[in-house]
């Protein structure tokens, strides 16, 4: 991400509104200055397609920033050490 906002650890992930894990580490990248933020996944949320984009979004006006997952159409899933490569920065 470009710009995480006030995104914290332990911050919410979400497909279509409902929970499916949290924010584990945010750590800045330092040759590309980019933030990359780990997140850890429930396990009934293990079949999130490989082309899936991730977006920094806050709850209400001034609510809490977290992480909404947007399925993509691979036939390919997300496993353990994937990267989502798209991504949409808090505003």
């Amino acid at each position: 991400f470009d710009n995480i906002g006030g995104l914290k650890p332990r911050s919410k992930v979400t497909i279509a509104g409902v929970k499916i894990g949290e924010v584990s580490d945010i750590a800045l990248d330092p040759k590309t200055f980019k933030a990359h933020i780990t997140i850890k996944l429930n396990a009934e949320a293990i079949q999130i397609p490989s082309d899936s984009s991730a977006a920094i979004l806050t709850e209400g006006l001034l609510g809490a920033n977290y992480i909404s997952l947007t399925p993509g159409f691979a036939e390919t899933n997300l496993k353990d050490g994937s990267v989502i490569a798209e991504t949409h920065s808090a505003l």
